[in-house]
Parts: C-alpha cells; sequence; structure tokens
C-alpha cells in the first residue's frame, strides 16, 4: 500500500485515492446477461465517477494509528465507498433532491433512466454487505469482527442512520418545527456524520482496538462528522456546480434545514471550525499516532470543494 510525507497533504489524498480507485473494482461482479450488464454499468459508471474517497481514507488513515499492516481493511473500505456511492444515487432522485448533476457529470437517473439507477442503488447497498463477508480474510480477522463491521455499517445506514436522516431531510421541507437547530443537528448527524462514524469506527476495529480508544473514536468521528456536513452546506451557498462537480442553490431553494440557513453564513463557518477544533480535541486524549488523522481533519474543514 502506497505511503506519503503527511506534510503534503495533497499529495496523501492523491495517493491514496489512486490506490483505492485501483482496488476497489477487484471485487465488482460481471454478467453476460445484457438485462445484469446494463445493471452493472450503471453501478460503475457512478463508482467510477471519482469522489473524494474520504470515508474509506478516513477507515484507513484510523487503522493507521495501531500500525502499518492495514491490506486487510480494503473490503470494508471498498464496502463503505460503494454505500456512499449508493446514497448519492438516491438523493440524486427525481423523488429526492432531484439534482442534474453528481461528481462532474450527469446523474445516474439522467444517464440511465429513474428505475435503473434506483436498481443500482440496491445493488451497491446490498452487494456492500456481501463484499464484506466474502472476501475478509479469515486469517486475519475474526468472524465476530467482521459480524461487528456489519452491525456498524448496518446501524450507520438504516433507520437510525443515514436512511433516518434523509427521511427527516425530506419532511422538514414541508413541516416547520421551533426547534431548527437541534433539527439541523441530527439531520446533519444522521444523513451525513453516521457513515463517517461507522468508517473511523470499522478502521479501528479492524486492528483489534480497546473499547476505550473506540470511545474516543467515536467522539473525534461525531464532531468531525457535523462539522464535513456543515461545510458541504457552506459550499453549496458559496461555490458553483463547476467547483463543486454538483448542483448548488439546491438546499435554499428546497427550503432544507442547513447550517447556512438556520444560523446565517458566517456564524455556520465559525461552527464548522468549533467542530473541527473539537474533534482535533479529541484526538488529543487518543492514545496513538494520529499525525494522519489530525492533517485530514484540518484539510476536511478548510475544503473549498
Amino acid at each position: 500500500m502506497p505511503t506519503s510525507t503527511l506534510l503534503d497533504i495533497d499529495l496523501y489524498l492523491k495517493e491514496k485515492t489512486d490506490w483505492i480507485d485501483k482496488q476497489i473494482f477487484r471485487f465488482m461482479p460481471a454478467s453476460d446477461s445484457p438485462a445484469i450488464g446494463r445493471l452493472i454499468e450503471s453501478v460503475n459508471y457512478s463508482l467510477r465517477a471519482g469522489g473524494k474517497r474520504i470515508r474509506p481514507i478516513l477507515m484507513l488513515a484510523t487503522a493507521e494509528c495501531f500500525g502499518d499492516s492495514t491490506e486487510h481493511l480494503l473490503p470494508a473500505m471498498a464496502a463503505v465507498e460503494m454505500i456512499h456511492t449508493y446514497s448519492l444515487i438516491h438523493d440524486d432522485l427525481p423523488s429526492m433532491d432531484n439534482d442534474d448533476l453528481r461528481r462532474g457529470q450527469p446523474t445516474n437517473h439522467k444517464k440511465y433512466g429513474e428505475a435503473t439507477a434506483i436498481l443500482a442503488g440496491d445493488a451497491l447497498m446490498t452487494y456492500a454487505y456481501e463484499v464484506v463477508v466474502r472476501y475478509t480474510d479469515r486469517t486475519r480477522v475474526n468472524p465476530r469482527i467482521v459480524l461487528q463491521v456489519v452491525q456498524e455499517l448496518g446501524q450507520a445506514t438504516g433507520v437510525f442512520g443515514m436512511v433516518g436522516g434523509q427521511m427527516m431531510d425530506l419532511y422538514y421541507e414541508k413541516h416547520t418545527m421551533p426547534n431548527a437547530a437541534e433539527l439541523v443537528r441530527e439531520i446533519h448527524q444522521r444523513k451525513t456524520g453516521a457513515l463517517i462514524r461507522a468508517a473511523v469506527r470499522i478502521g479501528a476495529v479492524l486492528m483489534q482496538c480497546t473499547q476505550i480508544q473506540l470511545d474516543q473514536l467515536t467522539i473525534y468521528a461525531n464532531h468531525l462528522g457535523l462539522a464535513f456536513q456543515i461545510v458541504d452546506d457552506i459550499l453549496d451557498v458559496e461555490c458553483t456546480p463547476e467547483e463543486l462537480g454538483k448542483s448548488t442553490g439546491s438546499d435554499e431553494a428546497r427550503a432544507k434545514l442547513t447550517y447556512p440557513a438556520v444560523y446565517g453564513l458566517e456564524p455556520a463557518k465559525s461552527l464548522a471550525r468549533d467542530q473541527g477544533k473539537l474533534a482535533l480535541a479529541a484526538l488529543d486524549q487518543f492514545n496513538g499516532h494520529v499525525d494522519t488523522l489530525r492533517v485530514l481533519t484540518e484539510h476536511i474543514v478548510a475544503r473549498r470543494k
């Protein structure tokens, strides 16, 4: 697995992203059936569209706190990226956020039609769990740990995680509530934060961390996930579609609960920085090699795309 100096975060991210992109498709299936082939083509279209691969990189960077031998994480890294990509395909659907652009190209339903896009998302979600169970190296990872990884992914993506957060996001476009500040935080923690938290926790679990270490990293991930989504909200206001590779301004147009909408743009920026500082403070309490996570956290909070 390639390594890079932490003095250059852009180089580190490029090396890790390139490595993930080369490895992740080892797990993708093929089929001679025209129908299944069309589905796989749709899946690969979104999965190959690029992206920052932040969630698998966070998983890897967390694992590196415990040691350098991390190749056994690859199935879980692939799975978390598959789940993230599935969520983007479904978020973009006309019945959800109705977006036309994702990662600099037409969204999946614009390319393949709405029905195929729905099935592509379904396929990525379900196949992610198969990848973890089938391909995780049993000589390195106890089956009990594999089961824990599956549970982490299920909790992060289900009713009380990402899917529940998306439902809340849609629901409160039409239903106003007096406790908007509490709601926007809960939406962010579920819709975006839950999968980021799972990526960090899985990286630690697969390196046989202690419960105390897992608890400390969970605190870190909670703050980082919230910071990540606040920054996304800010970029949706300040950036162009060309800069982000996706549609912008739709949050305001749909009257979504976002941090800029609830607090204002400048206070939202301050809150993102605050959450970043809290994430870094949590790392200070962690007994491990956290330099990579620290630099990565600073990059996430300061990003402009």
